[in-house]
Order: structure tokens, then C-alpha cells, then sequence
């Protein structure tokens, strides 16, 4: 390339933008602002989290105070009715008077030691009760392992309660069990005031599920009173997970198509957790603002920069207009346009460069027109892929030639020479010229190319000017579809031409000598060989649209096709007989 377009600008345009950017100070702005807006998210997300952590916790010891204070008064109803000391009259009336004074007991059911329910001691005011006959398996050895047993949450009238089981020990062993289901009113009381007081303002909710997430109190009552399960949240799995010992978990996640933080803290021994949600943007809040703000003030100055860059720009204009307009040349292939500019800096180098550009530019067009014509030329004998190895200088256009394993297609027009007595000369032409681009477009599309056209017949060759180890195959299949393209048009050509068109196929493989066959003035790339003639021989026996394949060829396509046993059969100019296979498309 020329030294001009290499050299160096004697005044750089980096210097000049380097002054321009430095009078705007934008880099500070930005940088302050992204650490300032880094640090209030930090500080926003912590303080969430403390907050929704808190509330979450202080319901989860609610929830655990409460679940004690049942498993107390019922322990104490227990030992009440054990007790040997008093009457049995006296001791039912004494266990009664507990269940009246415990706000949150309203009845008390009593199992023997076999699990199966002696009596139920309940507050007047309640009507019926929920409770098993029998005591579950898994609730007594949970009861014997850990000394209390928290079941399923049940919904009723008055809100979700939670079946609690105790022992009733005496002397050390079980005499009896004392369960309950224990009202979760005051639970939800406290989850209503909570979000009331501290996460109305951020639009925050709080809920407490069960280990199927179904909600047990909810700021929203109706979602506990329908106990539809809650749809998953990633920071609630985490707790959920089975032998998970993680006690409480928090994490940003998509909460019914709306970003939102979510906390989660685990009731402790308890198969309950609490829930805290609230809305990013809300959560976030003062985050938001500050962003805005810095996003003010990085538009101000950008707005100064525009300004700035508006009376720069008056300098640099012309000649960016000069070499756009010179792009625009370029665009439009006018190769023999030339550019200058006299900035004196990085402008000025672009310029030199282009207008190098457009010389090698137009020098490649002449090569490239050239080489399309050789290419054009070299179509109408040659098949495309030898055409580019003639083209790129890899094909040797000596005479000569060398061996190569081919298939080999000879199709021919059935009884051609009485069709052409009903048309004219120009109307045959026409017709020959349309069946022979339907059956090249068939060759090209399976890999083959055209060798030649004799006649009313076409030679067709696959593998010989590149390797296709599947070359049968690829020639049997490119047979069946002339034949599915000559029934698809024939009633075409019977509309315009009059004529009922028909082909007999043969197809033969094996190996053959390839390459440039002729003088050294006039040459032809051709496959000679045995297995070009007997494709011949096979085509000249076939019946109207019949495809007959040689053994080899049978052989070598493959299970794909379905093929008919023809028998042997001497072909004309071999003396052994060959194998012939009809193809049934």
C-alpha cells in the first residue's frame, strides 16, 4: 500500500478529541454516580432484608409462642385428667375449667394409649370438632420420638387451625394422648397488624405456609381461607428442600410479573415458614430516586457535550461530508473516483486510504468481471464444480484423465423421433430445452452433473469431479425423481406442446477413467469406461417410464429403494450377461 496512507498525522484527531472530552468532565460524573447508585441499592437491599427479616421473625416467634403455649395448655389438661388424687368428676370438671380459660384451646381431644379417641372435653359455644377417631401411626411415633406432633393444617370457619398432639406420661410411660386443633386466629390478627404498621407503605405482603406452601395466615384472608397452594418461590424452596437446615433465606425473584424481594425465615422445630414480600421498585425506592437524579444530571451534561461537539463539529464537517460522499461512491461500485482531504490529521489518513482502497477496489472489479466470464463460458460445457477448479487453477487442463468409482444415468425420450414429426422445428427445440432443465435441476440437486446431451437423451455422472462414496445411491434417487417430475409437468407439455412425454432410465456404477478427453484445441471432461456403456445398454432395454439398475448399482444404493429382480440379461457389445434391477418408485 502507498506510504501516504501509513504515515503518521502531524496533528492527530485523538488530540483534538481528547481536548474536546476533557472540557465536558464527564468521566466524574459518571464514575460518582455509578458508585453512589451502587452503594444506596447495597444499602437499600440491606436494610429490606433487615426489615422483612424482622417481621418474619417476629411472626415465626409468634407462631412458635403460641404453638407452646397450646402445647402447655394441653399438657396440663392431660396431666389434670391423670391425676389420682382427684375425682374422676372432679377431674373432668378441673380439665374443663382449663379448656374455658385457655384462649387458645376451645376443646381437647383424649386418646388412650392405643391411639383411639375416649373423649372430647370442648368449650359450649363450639359446635362440632375435627378430630380423628384414631390416631395416625406416624403421629404417635413422632410424639414418642420428639415429645409433640404438628400436623396437617385444616381450614374452618373461623380461620386455619393445626392439629397438635401430646404425650400424657405417667410414672414416664404414655398413659394418654391430649390433642387439639389449635386455632391460628390470633396469628393472622398479628400478620394483618404487622403489615399494616410496617410494610403498607411499601406495598409489602406477609404470609406464613405450611411444607406444602398452602397459606395458614395471610395478609390476604382469602387466600387462607381457599388454601390454594402458592405458586413456587426460589428463596421458599430453599427452606422447604427435605433435611434443608437453612433457617432463613432472601433473594430478588419474579413474583406473578413483578420483581420483588422475598424473605423467607423458618418457624424453628416448627413445618411452618414466614414469608416477606414487597415489590422491588417499592423496596428499592430511594435507589430509584437516586438513579434518577444522577440520570438528570448525566443528561445535562450531555447536553453540554452536545453543545460543545456542535462547535467542534463546524471544523470537521466538511471533510466528513467529502469522504461520505465519497463512501456513497464506493457503495454505488464507481471504483475510479478519487478523494482529498487537507485536515492535516486522522481525517486526512482515512482519505488517502480510501481513495487506496477504491484503486485496489477497481483493479478487483476488472478480475472479477473477467473471471465471471470465464465462468459464464465455461457453464455451457463444463459442470459447475469443475468450472471453479478451472477457475481457482486446481484442475489440470491437460488431456488425460484418471480413475474414479461413478454412477452413470443415461435418460432418454420414449419414441421421440414420431413426436417431433407433429412439431415444428423451433416448438422441439422449446420442448427439449424445458425436459432439460427439469432433469438438471434433478442432477444438480442429488450432486451429479450434466456430462452431456445427445440428442433427445441426457448423460448424467455422479462422483466424477468430486468424491461422493454414496454416488449409487445419490444417481438411483435423482432416476426417481425425473420420473416424479416428468408425471408432475406431463400435463403441462401435453397443454402446450401436444405431446405425451416419457422417459426410459438406466443406471449403471463402477469404475470409469475421468478427465479431459479429446485434442489439444478441443477438449471435453467425460467418463469413458465399461460402465457408461452398459448404463447405455440398460436405458436403450427399459420400457417407458422404467428405471432399470445394473447389480452393482443395486448393491451400492443401498436399503433405501425398492427394487424388483429382472433377472439376467445379455446387453449388446458384452459378452457375459448382467444382472437388472427394476427400481419401483
Amino acid at each position: 500500500m502507498d506510504s501516504s496512507v501509513r504515515r503518521r498525522a502531524p496533528i492527530p484527531f485523538r488530540l483534538k478529541l481528547l481536548a474536546f472530552g476533557g472540557t465536558l468532565a464527564l468521566v466524574p460524573i459518571v464514575v460518582l454516580g455509578g458508585v453512589s447508585m451502587a452503594r444506596t441499592r447495597d444499602g437499600m437491599k440491606t436494610l429490606t432484608r433487615e426489615l422483612q427479616v424482622a417481621v418474619a421473625s417476629d411472626i415465626a416467634r409468634a407462631i412458635d409462642g403460641e404453638l407452646r403455649g397450646a402445647q402447655d395448655g394441653l399438657d396440663r389438661v392431660g396431666r389434670t385428667l391423670m391425676d389420682d388424687t382427684l375425682g374422676e368428676e372432679h377431674a373432668i370438671r378441673d380439665a374443663l375449667h382449663h379448656v374455658s380459660a385457655d384462649e387458645l384451646l376451645d376443646h381437647v381431644g383424649v386418646y388412650g394409649p392405643d391411639g383411639r379417641l375416649v373423649d372430647v372435653l370442648k368449650e359450649e359455644t363450639l359446635a362440632r370438632h375435627a378430630l380423628p377417631e384414631r390416631l395416625p401411626e406416624l403421629a404417635m411415633r413422632e410424639v414418642e420420638r420428639r415429645g409433640v406432633y404438628v400436623g396437617d393444617v385444616r381450614r374452618a370457619a373461623d380461620g386455619a387451625r393445626v392439629f397438635l398432639l401430646v404425650p400424657v406420661r405417667v410414672g414416664g410411660d404414655i398413659a394418654a394422648y391430649a390433642a387439639s386443633d389449635v386455632t391460628f386466629a390470633r396469628v393472622q390478627e398479628r400478620v394483618e397488624r404487622v403489615v399494616e404498621l410496617r410494610l403498607q407503605s411499601f406495598d409489602g405482603t406477609l404470609y406464613v405456609v405450611d411444607a406444602a406452601r398452602r397459606p395458614v395466615a395471610h395478609a390476604d384472608v382469602e387466600r387462607v381461607a381457599s388454601a390454594t397452594p402458592l405458586g413456587r418461590r426460589a428463596t421458599l424452596e430453599n427452606l422447604l428442600q427435605p433435611g434443608s437446615v437453612i433457617e432463613e433465606s432472601s433473594g430478588e425473584e419474579r413474583v406473578d410479573g413483578v420483581d420483588s424481594v422475598v424473605t423467607a425465615v423458618r418457624v424453628p422445630s416448627r413445618p411452618f415458614v414466614v414469608v416477606s414480600e414487597m415489590p422491588a421498585e417499592r423496596a428499592y425506592a430511594a435507589y430509584f430516586e437516586v438513579r434518577r437524579l444522577v440520570t438528570l444530571v448525566g443528561l445535562g451534561a450531555a447536553l453540554a457535550a452536545v453543545v460543545a461537539a456542535l462547535v467542534l463539529a463546524r471544523r470537521i464537517t466538511r471533510p466528513i461530508e467529502t469522504l461520505a460522499r465519497f463512501a456513497t461512491d464506493l457503495a454505488h461500485r464507481r471504483f475510479d473516483q478519487r478523494v482529498t482531504v487537507a485536515t492535516r490529521d486522522e481525517l486526512a489518513v482515512l482519505g488517502s486510504a480510501m481513495s487506496e482502497a477504491a484503486r485496489e477496489l477497481e483493479e478487483s472489479e476488472l478480475k472479477l468481471r473477467e473471471e465471471q466470464d470465464i465462468r459464464r463460458d465455461l457453464g455451457r460445457y463444463l459442470p459447475e464444480e469443475l468450472v471453479e477448479k478451472v477457475v481457482a487453477r486446481e484442475h489440470d487442463m491437460g488431456l488425460g484423465g484418471r480413475r474414479r468409482q461413478i454412477s452413470v444415468i443415461f435418460a432418454d425420450v420414449v419414441a421421440f423421433t414420431p413426436l417431433t414429426e407433429k412439431l415444428a422445428a423451433e416448438q422441439v427445440v422449446a420442448l427439449l430445452n424445458e425436459l432439460f432443465s427439469l432433469l438438471t435441476e434433478v442432477v444438480f440437486r442429488h450432486g451429479g452433473s450434466i456430462d452431456k446431451f445427445i440428442g433427445d437423451a441426457v448423460m448424467a455422472v455422479f462422483g466424477a469431479t468430486v468424491d461422493d462414496p454414496e454416488h449409487a445411491k445419490h444417481a438411483v434417487a435423482a432416476a426417481e425423481e425425473m420420473l416424479s417430475f416428468l408425471e408432475t409437468a406431463a400435463s403441462g407439455f401435453r397443454a402446450k406442446y401436444g405431446v405425451e412425454l416419457q422417459l426410459a432410465i438406466g443406471v449403471n456404477s463402477g469404475e470409469a477413467v475421468v478427465g479431459n478427453i479429446g485434442s489439444t484445441t478441443r477438449m471435453e471432461f467425460t467418463a469413458i469406461g465399461d460402465v457408461v456403456n452398459v448404463a447405455a445398454r440398460l436405458e436403450s432395454i427399459a420400457r417407458p417410464q422404467q428405471i432399470l439398475v445394473s447389480g452393482t448399482t443395486r448393491a451400492l444404493a443401498g436399503d433405501g429403494f425398492q427394487f424388483v429382480d429382472r433377472g439376467s440379461r445379455d446387453v449388446p457389445g458384452r459378452e457375459a450377461p448382467i444382472d437388472i434391477y427394476e427400481v419401483v418408485p
